[in-house]
């Protein structure tokens, strides 16, 4: 096996997959997460327009409850996006892990007998000569391999480490914590 014949191979059989996951995720999956604030206030919105209240209802309590509805709603939205990142990325890295290993399957050397990404590594130096790790996206990987476990496991051995190579991945932001900004200042419903 040649050089030029695991770089077409790495173009034309391993990245596609990991393109289209890339490009799928942002297109498809997370543009669900768009516009929460927009979406938290058409819920107050709703919930005020249909509350089945009678004439002894105070609006202005259907409206305190429109807005804890619509709280509720974001928040439950913000980490449910959260959520969905974080198994996105993991199934970024194994989708990785498996491409890699993929390599292993058309040629004349005894196959990857799994595809964790050391064992991966290690078919890569013994049967290819190359040591995947001194390439320039293995940090990127390695780094990825520690938020998959991170994801997978809670706290642990990787979630310290990936503390240690990436505070800002567990710093909250203003906006997780805020609330939608229609929400923040006030009431966000029309009233009656």
């Amino acid at each position: 096996m040649t050089g030029a014949y695991v770089a077409r191979d790495i173009r034309m059989r391993v990245m596609p997959p990991l393109l289209a996951y890339n490009a799928n995720i942002f297109r498809d999956v997370l543009k669900a997460f768009d516009n929460l604030d927009e979406r938290a206030q058409e819920e107050a919105n709703e919930f005020y327009e249909n509350y089945p209240g009678n004439e002894y209802t105070d609006p202005g309590d259907v409206a305190d409850w429109a807005n804890d509805h619509s709280l509720s709603w974001w928040e439950t939205m913000v980490s449910l996006r959260q959520s969905m990142v974080n198994l996105l990325a993991a199934g970024l890295f194994h989708l990785i892990e498996q491409q890699l290993a993929a390599l292993s399957l058309d040629c004349k050397y005894e196959r990857v007998r799994d595809t964790k990404l050391e064992i991966v590594k290690d078919w890569y130096a013994e049967n290819l000569g190359i040591d995947l790790s001194s390439l320039e996206p293995w940090a990127k990987i390695d780094e990825l391999r520690s938020v998959a476990n991170s994801v997978k496991h809670a706290e642990g051995g990787s979630a310290r480490r990936l503390r240690e190579l990436r505070p800002d991945l567990f710093q909250i932001r203003p906006s997780q914590i805020s609330g939608p900004k229609s929400a923040v200042g006030g009431v966000i419903v029309r009233r009656r």
